[in-house]
């Protein structure tokens, strides 16, 4: 009986001294690992830092990330040693305490003595374990919060750039691997600069929180939305071809166009330009980016406040007839004209009436074209106000709109084309009047018409008036084109421009 016993005591031991040589391997190789990837204040609590800062100041989210997933496997490894030796233990830790209670055997007592000692230091050295396991816990928690941060933009809450190339980073192998499509979306806010200049940053630093609010609601749930730098943002659409692109771009650019921004007491409002592109087998991350850039740029030049996509040889307005032509506004324009965005609200309300109510209406469309254009600013002013002038004289309470320096838009809401054609021949004559448009004249006037017909939309009924002008403009100027419902091409009117 007493060899048994000592045999069992002996066995006991031997394997609660295995799980402590098992706890103080653990335990020395946490020690060490917080040793090595952290620095510790004391001598007694580890800490885990973040490596330094590289020589330029980038945060090399990779490392960061292996690091991080190295530091899980190790707490999980150690977490699920401290339970497996927990339970035995406990186990063995039972069977000694009966036995020790009901053994009369003096013999016995050293064995279930030296057990009860390494049963103490056992505990003990589990206690440390669990301490260094949850402050690993801890240390990678921290690790997680820090990383997020270093792909969040700070302002916004929304991902930064480090993000972005993150996500193009594993989009594109994708692409490559599957064909799985990928589209890119570029946002900018228009004129930023002026509206911090005028309203100040902390006005535009709402702006762009707002711009960024709006484009997380906009976009699916699927797609990254980021800030690209600036008043840039971009939007990454996985799965996307260009078709569902344009309409996820739309839905930013009207989203962003109708958001109210409170600010002081005071309603802000901004609208944004947009360049969208479909990655192509020829493309890397740059060349996308660069081919969503040239949309956004060519939105830009095409009146801001719209949206135009590459697909693959050139850009082109994501909306037919919004934004084709420019608004820039010359400098000194009245505080009261109308620019792009007015004259395209106003006729697509325009469209709308006359689905219910038909009624004659066409749009006209003015450039002004020649070496008096290069002209310095003040002679510029001048002829842009005395051309609104003569616009007016002969298009009374109608719209007149300034699209772009010398080139005007008006909206004649009772005019078929022959009422159109006679106006803009009527304002050519006053043009001339005043010294302006014709032969041996600084500039030469040429005119787009278009008729409304039924099913037509503001986009479309532009786009005719924007054919007629590209005519016009193609005959040499001083010459008027028109579109009506039954004309498939411009036509030039037969009516004789007065020279």
């Amino acid at each position: 009986m007493l060899l048994a016993e000592h045999s069992f005591f002996l066995a006991a031991a031997g394997r609660i001294l295995h799980a402590a040589v098992y706890l103080i391997a653990g335990g020395t190789c946490a020690w060490w690992w917080l040793r090595r990837e952290a620095p510790v204040a004391a001598a007694t609590t580890p800490t885990l830092e973040l490596p330094p800062p590289v020589a330029n100041n980038t945060f090399d989210q990779h490392k960061a990330e292996a690091l991080l997933a190295q530091l899980h496997e190790l707490t999980t490894d150690v977490a699920h040693g401290v339970g497996e030796h927990s339970t035995h233990v406990a186990a063995i830790s039972r069977e000694l305490t009966v036995m020790s209670a009901s053994s009369d055997t003096a013999a016995a007592a050293p064995v279930v003595q030296a057990i009860a000692s390494l049963l103490a230091a056992n505990t003990r050295l589990e206690e440390q374990l669990a301490h260094a396991s949850s402050k690993m816990q801890e240390q990678a928690h921290e690790l997680e919060v820090q990383l997020a941060d270093a792909l969040t933009d700070p302002l916004t809450g929304i991902p930064n750039r480090r993000a972005f190339d993150r996500e193009m980073s594993r989009r594109l192998p994708e692409f490559r691997r599957m064909g799985t499509p990928l589209s890119l979306v570029m946002i900018d806010v228009d004129f930023f600069k002026k509206f911090n200049d005028t309203h100040g940053h902390q006005a535009g630093d709402e702006v762009l929180r707002c711009v960024a609010r709006v484009l997380k609601e906009t976009v699916r749930d699927m797609d990254l939305p980021a800030r690209f730098g600036g008043e840039e943002f971009a939007a990454i659409l996985p799965t996307a071809r260009i078709d569902v692109a344009k309409q996820v771009a739309e839905r930013i650019r009207i989203a962003i166009e109708n958001a109210r921004i409170e600010f002081q007491g005071v309603e802000l409002r901004v609208t944004a330009s947009i360049g969208v592109a479909e990655i192509c087998t020829a493309d890397d991350k740059d060349s996308l980016v660069q081919r969503a850039d040239q949309g956004l740029y060519a939105a830009k030049k095409g009146g801001r406040n719209c949206g135009y996509y590459h697909d693959e040889r050139q850009c082109l307005p994501i909306v037919a007839g919004q934004g084709a032509i420019a608004s820039a506004k010359p400098s000194g324009e009245a505080e009261d004209e109308a620019g792009t965005n007015e004259f395209f609200r106003e006729l697509e309300r325009l469209m709308k009436r006359l689905k219910s109510s038909p009624q004659p209406a066409s749009a006209l469309l003015i450039a002004m074209v020649g070496p008096g254009a290069g002209a310095d600013a003040e002679w510029q002013r001048t002829a842009h106000l005395s051309t609104l002038t003569g616009i007016r004289e002969h298009a009374a309470e109608c719209m007149v709109a300034t699209l772009k320096p010398f080139c005007y838009g008006v909206i004649l809401n009772d005019k078929d084309a022959n009422g159109a054609v006679a106006t803009a021949d009527s304002i050519h004559s006053q043009l001339a009047l005043l010294g302006l448009a014709g032969p041996n004249k600084p500039l030469t006037a040429s005119f787009g018409v278009a008729e409304h017909r039924p099913g037509d939309d503001a986009a479309s009924l532009l786009a005719r008036a924007e054919e007629s002008l590209r005519s016009s403009l193609a005959a040499g100027g001083d010459q008027i084109y028109f579109h009506t419902d039954q004309t498939t091409r411009p036509m030039m009117a037969d009516l004789q421009i007065a020279r």
